[in-house]
């Protein structure tokens, strides 16, 4: 390198040297004394020492040890008041000084806390009074407030600790901490806590042995309550087991033998367990319990049907059948009821007739408008019918293709006149699900390995569309879901009456119910148990009379083993 070219290469390091660094070639020390402390509820006081020259001072913030200082601000006094600070968060300070326009280097404070807002973890019956833990935040000191049920709140008591026991827990609906410390300005307390309720003891209201193998217990709904848990012993006074929990004011017991248990059941929330309730016994305030045979027709043909080309598939009879099946109803004193009705029953708001039967009729075949809604008003009968949305769009859109099909469907104009009769009463048999197998699905079941939360979101699609048509055609939804193949399984009943159902039309299956006729109890409401039916499959060659007597000669001997 030529001398000349070295000389301004040194010259141009000097420079830029002096440039980063100040005249003095280093930069200057940090501010002293840089302090931070609470000066008031989410707000810190940062002071330092005067440094001789500073023009004005830098100040930076870190929510943690672990992050990074960011920029807050620049003034010209030795005193920043930072508010909106977050509780349970700890800051530090950095402060530098600008010494003729070149910043010192930086002074770090003290790590300063703000107390979180403390969370109730555990409220405890104890005597007459409540025993009430809470998450250590930090905090020098505690407030327990209490409220009425007029939501009135009251400072009830104050510790150091993270929990206390109040004296009494008349009056009290509800619970809430907050955490106290000290500032500069005097005491501060952070927000109260997520309000917590104080549960009261349970009430069983009746226990009903709806049939050999099934006791409903049934109890008063809990202000507050997350959920129930159940209790049995075989004696009054004896130590009880847990059986399950429940989410609704009643649970069904899987009984052996018709033992006559006793039962007590718990309110419960996330942090809290209510005392168990008195004990009662099966048998106590029983409700009535009414008795449904549910049986299921597909199509209705007749000669004249199979000569113009319809065909007579797997679950289609001869019109003359169900009016053989509709004479034995009426002439053996029983009455077809709807599932609307059955679901009111379920929610207390009627009975049932002591011989109640429920004729469903899957799919919407045009036998149906042709045959069977003429024989049910002949006979003062009422069905319910599931449709396939898809398919009486199709029959509604293209009746030439309807008239040459060997399967018609009916078209809205004729659900719309069958409904407006009161006679037939009509269910989804899903809009667009009636597919055996496509993608993951079976019919209107949740897919292998699917969440439930997944499903509700392709379900209610389903359901909305269904619940939207019927309404514009009939002026009502549909209160039934007709599970397609009967494929369903606990997922798929829970998300399907999620979506607003009442009543799950199944198969003949006794996952479903141990017994052939659905038995009910009045006033269980529409869940999980009471909404799943079994049906019984009407097939043509075996009358309605012998399915319905094998289904009672079936119920007899299976209630009858021990």
């Amino acid at each position: 390198m030529q001398p000349r070219n070295r000389a301004a290469l040194c010259l141009l390091l000097l420079l830029l040297s002096i440039t980063l660094t100040g005249c003095g070639g280093r930069q200057s020390a940090g501010p002293e004394g840089v302090a931070a402390q609470l000066y008031g509820a989410q707000t810190a006081e940062i002071t330092w020492d005067a440094v001789e020259g500073a023009e004005r001072y830098r100040l930076y913030r870190r929510e943690d040890a672990s992050k990074d200082y960011q920029y807050l601000c620049d003034v010209e006094e030795t005193r920043y008041l930072d508010s909106g600070l977050a509780y349970g968060l700890t800051y530090t300070y950095q402060v530098e000084a600008m010494v003729d326009g070149q910043l010192s280097a930086g002074t770090e404070s003290d790590t300063l806390s703000i107390a979180g807002i403390p969370a109730i973890t555990k409220i405890e019956a104890t005597g007459g009074g409540l025993a009430v833990s809470w998450s250590d935040t930090g905090g020098e000191g505690y407030r327990v407030y209490t409220a009425d049920a007029a939501g009135t709140w009251t400072l009830a008591a104050e510790t150091d600790a993270a929990g206390c026991t109040l004296g009494s827990a008349a009056g009290i609906a509800q619970l809430s901490v907050s955490a106290v410390y000290a500032t500069a300005a005097g005491d501060c307390e952070t927000e109260r806590s997520q309000p917590e309720t104080v549960l009261s003891t349970g009430a069983i209201t009746a226990v009903t042995q709806m049939d050999r193998y099934t006791a409903v217990v049934q109890y008063e709904a809990a202000a507050g309550a997350e959920a129930y848990q159940i209790y049995r012993c075989e004696t009054a006074e004896g130590t009880y087991t847990l059986r399950g929990t429940s989410y609704e004011p009643v649970y069904y017991d899987e009984i052996v033998d018709g033992t006559a248990y006793f039962y007590r059941v718990q309110p419960v929330t996330a942090v809290m367990e209510a005392p168990l309730s008195d004990a009662a016994a099966l048998g106590y305030n029983a409700k009535d319990i009414s008795g449904v045979a549910v049986f299921m027709y597909h199509e209705f043909v007749t000669q004249e049907d199979l000569d113009a080309g319809v065909a007579f598939d797997e679950y289609a009879i001869w019109v003359d059948e169900f009016e053989q099946d509709l004479r034995y109803l009426r002439d053996n004193g029983y009455t077809t009821i709807t599932a609307s009705e059955l679901a009111a029953y379920l929610n207390g708001q009627g009975t049932l007739p002591e011989k109640a039967v429920m004729l469903t009729i899957d799919d919407g075949k045009l036998g149906v408008y042709k045959h069977a809604y003429p024989l049910l008003q002949e006979y003062g009968m009422k069905a319910v019918l599931a449709l396939i949305g898809e398919e009486i769009d199709a029959a509604t859109e293209n009746p030439a293709d309807r008239s040459s099909s060997p399967a018609p469907y009916c078209t809205w104009e004729e659900i719309r006149e069958m409904a407006a009769s009161g006679t037939i009463e009509m269910a989804s048999h899903t809009y667009l699900r009636h597919r055996y197998a496509h993608g993951a699905y079976t019919g209107a079941d949740i897919a292998p390995g699917q969440s439930e939360e997944d499903f509700y979101l392709v379900a209610y699609k389903d359901y909305q569309r269904m619940d939207e048509k019927l309404k514009e055609v009939t002026g009502r939804g549909a209160a039934a879901l007709a599970y397609p193949y009967s494929k369903n399984s606990a997922a798929s009943d829970r998300v399907w009456l999620r979506c607003g159902y009442e009543i799950l039309l199944c198969g003949d299956d006794n996952a479903v119910r141990h017994s052939y006729v659905n038995y009910y109890v009045q006033e269980a409401g529409v869940n999980y148990y009471s909404a799943r039916t079994r049906r019984i499959t009407r097939m043509t060659g075996t009358s309605l009379q012998t399915y319905l007597e094998q289904a009672m000669h079936n119920d007899d001997w299976l209630f009858a083993q021990s």
